[in-house]
């Protein structure tokens, strides 16, 4: 599994011994301890609040007073830092799955794995504020309302367990090949699913790649790529443009290719192995892959 989502560390923790933040509460000094802030950080706290004792209205404000000021901006800081933290925990995890007949021997190791994480989330990290939805796909042969299949975000675990329990795999034909509508799925979850938190990811679970020569040399009906004009490039692009992260479960080598060409349009991404995994040690590092991301947004 390739690393990803390198955590920045900050280099040392604030200092408190300068005459500058002598005066500072002790219980304001544990915060500033937990949130990991700089000594440099702090310092520019500090000379906003020389930069306004520059004002004619402020030249004669004693030492105390300008240490109350850099407290407040300190203050000030630490609350938005933690306002943020609060709004990022609320996750919307949509599950994109290969439904295809290729998939019929994992589909319900797929559909358990879905089950997992999200119950595993809402049990272990009460904090996260979890909204899960659901986008299948299957062949461009299907009828319409076979080809996808969208469930919206919802909070209600039982509703979303019930729906993915009549999900089934689609019935593979004389004229299916061996590519899926992987960018169908791809943008309709991105289109068509009310994305609504601050923090938002799609876990994308299949075992073939897309249509097109550039993806594959397998048996495809539509080498030119796909046959509605969807692109790995314009799909990726909405989906960065939605702030939306890319997580991968992997079947086969078929989809290696795939996962080359998506890298070059949006970087690293977390590829987890579901095929002779431990299925525990892939929650934990899903759900680890999801902490570290919000640790790097708010040390960095």
């Amino acid at each position: 599994m390739s690393k990803f989502f390198c955590l920045k560390r900050n280099s040392n923790n604030a200092s408190t011994s300068t005459s500058s933040t002598s005066t500072i509460p002790s219980s304001l000094v544990s915060d500033l301890d937990k949130l990991n802030l700089t000594e440099e950080r702090l310092k520019r706290y500090v000379d906003e609040a020389n930069t306004l004792s520059s004002d004619t209205t402020l030249i004669s404000n004693t030492e105390k007073e300008l240490k109350n000021k850099a407290k407040i901006l300190r203050e000030k800081a630490i609350s938005k830092t933690l306002n943020n933290i609060k709004r990022s925990m609320k996750v919307d995890l949509c599950f994109v799955l290969d439904c295809t007949g290729s998939m019929k021997p994992h589909i319900a190791a797929a559909k358990d794995c879905i089950s997992h994480v999200s119950n595993y989330i809402k049990c272990t990290n009460p904090s996260i504020k979890l909204q899960i939805g659901f986008c299948g796909y299957r062949y461009h042969n299907n009828k319409p309302h076979d080809r996808l299949q969208v469930f919206n975000f919802t909070d209600k675990y039982i509703k979303f367990t019930k729906y993915m329990h009549e999900v089934s795999p689609g019935v593979y034909s004389q004229y299916s090949d061996e590519p899926e509508d992987v960018l169908g799925g791809l943008n309709a979850a991105i289109t068509q699913m009310n994305w609504q938190s601050s923090t938002r990811i799609l876990l994308h679970i299949g075992d073939f790649p897309p249509h097109g020569r550039h993806f594959t040399t397998l048996k495809d009906n539509y080498p030119d790529g796909d046959p509605n004009g969807l692109t790995a490039e314009n799909v990726l692009e909405k989906m960065q443009s939605k702030n939306i992260l890319y997580f991968f479960g992997k079947i086969a080598n078929y989809t290696d290719k795939m996962l080359e060409i998506f890298r070059s349009i949006i970087g690293e991404f977390p590829v987890f192995d579901l095929v002779g995994g431990d299925p525990i040690k892939l929650l934990d590092k899903f759900v680890k892959a999801l902490i570290i991301y919000h640790l790097c947004r708010f040390t960095n």
